[in-house]
């Protein structure tokens, strides 16, 4: 039994690359990111499709490649958090990143407590705290951006730039805030609802010294594996030890319960940031890199559960069109705000709209506290709904934010002028 079980995960490794990889070429003709073609195969292939890669695979054997792939992910990131040339454009780092968090979170706060007003969600005796609740709840997650999307395009697009540079550092902004938020926003949630039973305000906390804990674990192996890599010569030696830090800073993370995502960033930016530069870590796990993020891709769209966009309705229509306004709005604001060109105040809040692994993490921790229990179920599919739709248009929207700012490097691509 156990041979024929670890022959199914292989197998359905090697039909989600081959699928995806499929995919991947079809959509390429129609002018769309590979990204997209891997997440409609892994729809297609998982429970919401033909349930060929089934749910119970999903959670127990193959997860550990979406965690592998995000950890690469966030590495990169890192690498682009580069200060030196990010000290030129600090101030529009910090107003663009600000405001579309801010106003993401306010706007998506503003419209689902109208909404959940205007449609009476939850039980018949649901009232303002609830809906009050379920509007802050959402509001937190809406900041989140999903970092693998934004990455995988403009690598793909080969997009390198002020406006790349800034769509990066705003993503590792708003995730470090929407973790935050997300803490303080469920202890105000769980004493407005009455259902706060240790320590309040003190656990809200926490979320604060967790985000501090995960970029100074990631920082001190960041620091520690450039000290190595330093001393080597061998490419393959390399290798080796940029995926052992790799590892070990997402390990370490998860096992102390901190931030897998904000710890990756940190141990990039300890690399890219020291004062004898030396990037051969991040070179080396280029070649490593796109088999797995094909599976991130593909996986990523095998978890996605259209039933839960069904079930969501309005409200989730209603989160969604709200955070994209107001991450638009207010990224157009603090770009504007710094005196940011028109062009890339134009499109820079285009590049923060996917949506995927973090909100969904933050969406179970609500399912998973009975002191939610009341509005678990709206906050998951609210959630789904957004994962789902931001998931398929979000990619192509990054690729377009790299041609239409002239940053993509590719010959075929050519510049959209927006002035």
């Amino acid at each position: 039994m156990g041979g024929i079980g670890a022959f199914n995960i292989i197998l359905a490794l090697g039909v989600l690359l081959t699928a995806g990889f499929a995919g991947a070429w079809l959509v390429r003709l129609l002018h769309l990111p590979s990204v997209t073609g891997y997440i409609l195969v892994g729809i297609l292939l998982g429970p919401s499709g033909l349930n060929m890669i089934r749910a119970e695979m999903l959670a127990s054997h193959l997860h550990i490649f979406t965690v592998i792939a995000l950890m690469l992910i966030a590495f990169a990131i890192g690498e682009r958090f580069d200060l030196q040339q990010l000290r030129r454009s600090a101030r529009a780092v910090t107003r663009v990143s600000l405001g579309e968090s801010l106003g993401s979170f306010a706007v998506v706060a503003l419209v689902i407590s109208l909404v959940s007003w205007l449609t009476g969600i939850g039980a018949e005796n649901a009232g303002p705290p609830l809906w009050i609740s379920v509007a802050f709840i959402c509001a937190a997650i809406a900041v989140a951006t999903a970092p693998a999307a934004t990455v995988a395009v403009f690598r793909e697009s080969g997009a390198s730039g002020p406006l790349t540079r800034l769509a990066l550092s705003s993503v590792v902004v708003n995730n470090a805030l929407s973790i935050t938020l997300f803490g303080l926003v469920v202890a105000a949630v769980k004493m407005l609802l009455g259902t706060s039973l240790d320590g309040g305000w003190v656990r809200g906390v926490l979320p604060i010294a967790n985000t501090i804990a995960s970029l100074a674990v990631g920082f001190g192996i960041g620091i520690g594996t450039d000290l190595v890599v330093h001393k080597l010569t061998r490419r393959d030696d390399v290798l080796v030890v940029a995926l052992a830090a790799v590892f070990f800073t997402g390990g370490l993370a998860s096992f102390a319960g901190l931030s897998p995502l904000l710890a990756g960033i940190a141990a990039g930016f300890a690399v890219v940031n020291r004062d004898r530069r030396d990037v051969r870590a991040f070179r080396a796990l280029n070649d490593f890199e796109p088999p797995l993020y094909g599976l991130f891709f593909a996986l990523a769209g095998a978890e996605l559960h259209l039933k839960g966009l069904l079930a969501a309705g309005v409200l989730g229509i209603a989160f969604v069109l709200a955070r994209a306004a107001g991450k638009y709005l207010g990224a157009w604001l603090g770009a504007r705000s710094a005196d940011l060109p028109r062009q890339q105040s134009n499109l820079i809040g285009l590049a923060l709209l996917p949506q995927a692994g973090l909100a969904i993490g933050l969406a179970y921790l609500v399912r998973q506290d009975p002191a939610l229990e009341s509005l678990r179920t709206i906050v998951i599919d609210v959630v789904i709904t957004s994962v789902v739709i931001n998931e398929l248009i979000g990619a192509p929207l990054v690729r377009y934010v790299a041609i239409a700012s002239g940053e993509a490097k590719r010959s075929q691509y050519r510049a959209v002028d927006l002035a």
